[in-house]
C-alpha cells in the first residue's frame, strides 16, 4: 500500500486514486475473508479481523500527512479525515 500511496501523491489523477480506493476496499475485504479461515472467537480470528479495520485508518494517516505536506490541504485528497476514525461497527464492503 506504500507504493500506491506514494504514486497518489505525486500523481493525483482520478484513475490514480480510484485504483488506490479499489485496492484499498479488496485488501480489507480479503483480510476479512482470510478471518473466516480460523475458528469464530480464536485469537487469530480476531487479529485478523482487528487488522482488517485498522488497515484503513492506518492508510489514511499515512496518506493525508503526505498530501497535506506536498499540497497543503487535504482538499481532492481521495481519504478523509474520518476514514483515521475508529468507528464501531462500521461495515467492510467490496
Amino acid at each position: 500500500m506504500l507504493e500506491m500511496i506514494d504514486l497518489v501523491v505525486e500523481n493525483p489523477t482520478e484513475e490514480n486514486k480510484n485504483t488506490f480506493l479499489t485496492s484499498l476496499n479488496a485488501l480489507e475485504h480479503s483480510m476479512l475473508a482470510s478471518a473466516e479461515d480460523f475458528p469464530r472467537k480464536s485469537q487469530e480470528y480476531f487479529q485478523m479481523r482487528t487488522q482488517a479495520f485498522s488497515i484503513r485508518p492506518e492508510c489514511a494517516r499515512m496518506l493525508l500527512r503526505k498530501w497535506v505536506a506536498k499540497f497543503g490541504s487535504t482538499d481532492e485528497c481521495p481519504l478523509k479525515y474520518e476514514d483515521t476514525l475508529n468507528i464501531p461497527f462500521r461495515q467492510i464492503k467490496l
